[in-house]
């Protein structure tokens, strides 16, 4: 019994080592092309029901998460592609 409980271990132990995910690099989405263009979505996330205003150049956003904590996000963009979290409501 102990022998196929260590069977099972090295199994394991050798599927993680030899696992192509170690290869993976998680890339940070960014939908700014640099050349003045962009990628959609905007933003790759779930603000639902988003509310946008502007004061001068700058527009920031909310959203409701009220089912996140902490929640209403509020967001900060100057040309409406880059947005970034500024503060919570």
């Amino acid at each position: 019994m102990k022998i196929i409980k260590l069977l099972y271990v090295l199994i394991g132990l050798c599927l993680c080592i030899s696992s192509p995910s170690q290869d993976y690099v998680s890339k940070v989405w960014v939908a700014d092309n640099g050349d003045g263009t962009y990628t959609n979505p905007i933003i790759h996330a779930d603000y639902s029901d988003p509310d946008i205003c502007r004061v001068g150049t700058d527009f920031y956003m909310t959203a409701s998460s009220f089912n996140c904590i902490p929640g209403l996000p509020i967001l900060h963009s100057k040309d409406l592609v880059n947005w970034k979290i500024v503060n919570y409501a």
